[in-house]
C-alpha cells in the first residue's frame, strides 16, 4: 500500500495545479494562435497603427491574466519623441535580484507570441528571482538615439537587487540562434555567458558563438553598435540573441524556444552575480557538446606554464642555447633591418592596392572580394622581398641556420607578449603559433621543421581567414588600406614565418649552385607574374551581375516653392552605361563617375505627392503663437524642421523638444520618430521676432518602377521635399 502512496499524493498536486504542467499542445495552440494574429500587423512600423493593434493585444491578454504591468510611453522624450511604448510585465520572485528578458515589439510575430505565453506561464510559477518581460517600442531607428526604447528605460530604471539584461532579437522563425556576449569596447561577464550557453546547450536549438566576433566588439573595432551597448553603459551585464535564418513555426521549433526563453526566466538554481568588475578575458572552447569555460585567472596561469616551459627549454639544452644565443648577439643588429625590409615592402604594396581603387574609382572594392585584395597586397610584398634577398649579400647577414631559428622564436615572443598588453584574448591565435614555432626550433629533421612550418602558417592563416568573415569592415580595411597601423601588425605575424622559411631555404639547399639560381630565378618571376596578373584582374574585375546588381541610390530633391526638382544618382562604383526617366523624357548615360545630379525635364514625380505645409499665428499680449501643420497620406521616414534668424532667438514655449545653437541663432526642433497622423508643432517668440523656418521631410520610395533601365542595379530610391517659410511681425 505504501508504494502507492506518494505517486497519488503526485498525481493528486498536479491536478490541483501546486505544480502547473502545461501541456505542449496548448503550448502550440496558443503560441500559433498568438503568432497568426501578430502577423497580420507586420511588419511593424513605429507609432503606426498596426503597431498601436499590437500594443491592444498585449495588454488585453496581460488583464486577462491578471499580470501586474506598467505601459511607458516615449512622446515625452527630451531627446527624441517617439509615438511607441514600453510594457514592462513584471512577476515576482522571492529575492531582490532581476532577470530581464527584452523583446523589441518590431522583432516577429513568433517572438512576440513566444514573450506573451512565457508571461501567462510565469504569473503561477514561483520564481527564485524577479521576472520583467519588456515589450520594446521604439528601438530599431536609424538616428543615434537609437534604440531608442532601451535608452528611455534606462533613464528611468532603479535597480532593486543584482540586475540581468536577455535581449531577444529574433526577426522570424529562427532556423538557429546566434549569441553575442559583447558590446562596443566591452564583454558580458563569464557567470552569464555561461548561463546563456548552457542554457542553448541544453536546449534543441541550434546555436552559434563566435568567439573572434565577441572580442572584435570589445576591442571597439565594430562597425555598428550592439543593441545591447547602453546596458553596458550603465554597467549593467547583458546578452543578445539573435536569429541566423528563418523556419517554419512546427511544433518542435514552437517548443523548443519557449522552453528555452523559460529556462532562462524560471531557472531557480541560477544566481545572479553582483560583481561590477566582472571577468573581461575569458576564453570558451567547444569540444562536440562539451563546453569548456576558461576564465581569466586559469587563462593567465596557463600562458605562465607554457612561456615558462619555453624559458625553461635552454637549460635542458645548454649546447643548443649557447649556439643560438652567440648568433643572436653576433647579427641582432640584422633584425631591425629585417623589420624594415618587411614593413617597407608591405606599406608598399597597400599603395598598390590604393592605386588599384583609384583606377578603378572604386574605394570600396575590397569589400566585395577582401581575400583577393589581400592575397595580391601580399603577393606584391612577397615578389618585393625575394627580390630583395640579393642585399643580404651586401648587409652581410647571417648565414647560419641557427639565426633565423632563434630569430623566430624570438618574434614570436615578443609578438605574444605585445598581444597580451592589447588583450589577452587575442593570444589565444597565437599560442599555437608559439607552440608550433618552438618545436620548429627544436626538432632536426629537415622534414619536421617543414611540418611546423606550413602548421604554424596554416594556423595564421585560418586567424586572419576568421578575422576577414567577421562582420568588421574595420578590422578588415586596417589590414588592407592602413599603411602604418595594419602593416606593423602584419609585419609583427608575418616576420617569425619568412625567417623560418629562410631557414628551410638553408636545409632544402642543392648543391648544384645553377639549379639554384635557377629556383629562385623562377620563384622570383613566378610572383612577378602573378602580382601583374592579379593587379590587371582586379582592373577589369566587377563583384556585380544580374544575379547580383550593382547598388544604386537615387535622391528625388523636391523644392515645393518653386516646383523644381532634381535627381541625385550615386554608387559605390562608377555608374557605366544607363537610361534614364524623367516625365516622359528618356536620357541615355555614360559616365566613369559614381555620382551624378539630373535635372528633372518636367514637374518631378515627388510633387504629385507633396505635402501640405501651412503656418499660421496667433497673437497673445506681447507674443506670437506660431502652428506648423505638416499633412500627408504617408508619414515621411525623417522631418527635420529649423528655425533660423541673424539675431538671437528667443523661444518661450514649444510642444516638442528643441536644441539651439551657441548664439541661439537657429532652432533644431527635435521631431524624433514622425507620427503616423498629421504632424503639428506650435512653438512661442516674442511678436518682434524675425526669421524663416526650412522644412525637410524624407521619403522612402522604393516602391514602384525604376527610372533606370539599361543596367542591372538595385536601385534604392527615396524623395526628400524642401519648403521655406518666413516669420515677421507683420500680418
Amino acid at each position: 500500500m505504501k508504494k502507492f502512496f506518494f505517486p497519488v499524493i503526485f498525481l493528486i498536486l498536479i491536478k490541483t495545479n501546486l505544480f502547473p504542467v502545461t501541456p505542449t499542445h496548448d503550448i502550440l495552440y496558443h503560441i500559433t494562435q498568438d503568432m497568426n494574429s501578430f502577423s497580420t500587423l507586420f511588419p511593424l512600423k513605429e507609432g503606426s497603427e498596426n503597431e498601436k493593434k499590437v500594443v491592444r493585444m498585449i495588454l488585453e491578454q496581460l488583464d486577462s491574466g491578471g499580470i501586474e504591468y506598467t505601459v511607458h510611453g516615449l512622446s515625452e522624450s527630451e531627446e527624441y519623441p517617439s509615438e511607441s511604448v514600453i510594457i514592462d510585465a513584471r512577476f515576482n520572485g522571492e529575492s531582490g535580484d532581476e532577470i530581464f528578458l527584452v523583446f523589441p515589439l518590431g522583432s516577429s510575430a513568433f517572438n512576440l507570441a513566444e514573450a506573451l505565453f512565457l508571461s501567462g506561464q510565469l504569473n503561477t510559477a514561483p520564481l527564485a528571482n524577479t521576472v520583467h518581460i519588456l515589450f520594446m517600442g521604439a528601438e530599431y531607428g536609424k538616428a543615434a538615439d537609437y534604440p531608442l526604447g532601451t535608452n528611455e528605460y534606462l533613464k528611468i530604471y532603479y535597480p532593486q537587487g543584482n540586475p540581468a539584461f536577455f535581449y531577444f532579437d529574433i526577426s522570424g522563425v529562427p532556423a538557429k540562434i546566434e549569441l553575442l556576449t559583447a558590446g562596443t569596447g566591452t564583454i558580458s561577464p563569464l557567470w552569464m555567458v555561461k548561463k546563456s550557453l548552457d542554457t542553448l546547450n541544453n536546449s534543441r536549438f541550434l546555436y552559434s558563438y563566435r568567439q573572434r566576433l565577441n572580442i572584435i566588439y570589445k576591442l571597439g573595432l565594430n562597425d555598428k553598435p550592439s543593441l545591447i551597448d547602453p546596458y553596458f553603459k550603465e554597467s549593467y551585464p547583458a546578452v543578445l540573441f539573435r536569429a541566423e535564418g528563418t523556419t517554419r513555426a512546427d511544433k518542435q521549433t514552437v517548443e523548443n524556444y519557449y522552453n528555452f526563453i523559460r529556462t532562462i526566466a524560471a531557472d531557480r538554481n541560477w544566481k545572479i552575480q553582483s560583481d561590477l568588475n566582472w571577468d573581461k578575458h575569458y576564453l570558451i572552447v567547444f569540444a562536440g557538446k562539451k563546453i569548456l569555460y576558461i576564465s581569466e585567472l586559469n587563462y593567465i596561469l596557463f600562458l605562465i606554464t607554457l612561456l615558462s616551459l619555453i624559458l625553461l627549454y635552454p637549460f635542458m639544452s645548454t649546447g643548443r642555447f649557447r649556439k643560438y644565443l652567440r648568433s643572436i648577439i653576433q647579427y641582432i643588429w640584422t633584425l631591425p633591418i629585417l623589420f624594415v625590409m618587411v614593413f617597407l615592402f608591405l606599406f608598399i604594396s597597400t599603395f598598390a592596392v590604393k592605386s588599384l581603387l583609384l583606377i578603378r574609382n572604386f574605394e570600396s572594392l575590397w569589400e566585395y572580394t577582401p581575400i583577393l585584395v589581400i592575397i595580391f597586397k601580399l603577393v606584391v610584398a612577397s615578389f618585393l622581398f625575394l627580390i630583395s634577398l640579393r642585399l643580404f649579400r651586401f648587409f652581410k647577414f647571417s648565414q647560419r641556420g641557427s639565426f633565423y631559428s632563434a630569430s623566430s622564436i624570438l618574434f614570436i615572443l615578443i609578438d605574444v607578449l605585445a598581444v597580451l598588453s592589447i588583450d589577452i584574448s587575442f593570444a589565444f591565435y597565437l599560442v599555437p603559433v608559439l607552440f608550433s614555432i618552438f618545436m620548429f626550433t627544436i626538432v632536426r629533421n629537415r622534414w619536421a621543421k617543414l611540418f611546423f612550418l606550413l602548421l604554424s602558417a596554416s594556423i595564421l592563416v585560418f586567424a586572419a581567414s576568421k578575422m576577414f568573415y567577421s562582420e568588421s569592415n574595420r578590422i578588415v580595411s586596417l589590414f588592407i588600406l592602413s599603411p602604418v597601423y595594419g602593416n606593423l601588425l602584419i609585419t609583427a605575424n608575418l616576420l617569425p614565418i619568412l625567417l623560418m622559411i629562410y631557414r628551410i631555404r638553408f636545409l632544402f639547399h642543392s648543391k648544384n649552385g645553377i639549379l639554384t639560381k635557377r629556383m629562385i630565378l623562377t620563384l622570383d618571376l613566378s610572383l612577378g607574374l602573378i602580382s601583374v596578373f592579379m593587379y590587371v584582374y582586379l582592373v577589369l574585375f566587377s563583384p556585380f551581375s544580374p544575379e547580383n546588381p550593382q547598388p544604386l541610390e537615387i535622391l528625388e530633391s523636391v523644392d515645393i516653392d518653386n516646383g523644381s526638382s532634381n535627381f541625385t544618382l550615386s554608387s559605390p562604383a562608377p555608374l557605366g552605361t544607363f537610361s534614364f526617366t524623367t516625365g516622359n523624357e528618356t536620357v541615355p548615360y555614360n559616365t566613369k563617375k559614381r555620382s551624378i545630379i539630373i535635372e528633372s525635364s518636367g514637374p518631378g514625380s515627388g510633387l504629385k505627392s507633396a505635402p501640405v505645409i501651412a503656418l499660421r499665428k496667433t497673437r497673445f499680449l506681447n507674443r506670437l503663437e506660431y502652428t506648423l501643420s505638416y499633412s500627408y497620406t504617408a508619414p515621411p521616414e525623417s522631418l527635420d524642421i529649423s528655425l533660423l534668424s541673424d539675431k538671437e532667438i528667443i523661444i518661450y514655449d514649444s510642444n516638442y523638444p528643441y536644441s539651439a545653437s551657441g548664439d541661439f541663432s537657429r532652432i533644431d526642433f527635435k521631431t524624433g520618430s514622425v507620427p503616423h497622423s498629421d504632424f503639428t508643432l506650435v512653438f512661442t517668440l516674442p511678436k518682434d521676432s524675425n526669421g524663416e523656418i526650412r522644412i525637410t521631410g524624407k521619403y522612402n520610395t522604393s516602391s514602384g518602377k525604376s527610372p533606370v533601365t539599361g543596367h542591372p542595379f538595385a536601385v534604392h530610391r527615396s524623395l526628400i521635399f524642401k519648403k521655406k517659410l518666413l516669420i515677421s511681425n507683420s500680418d
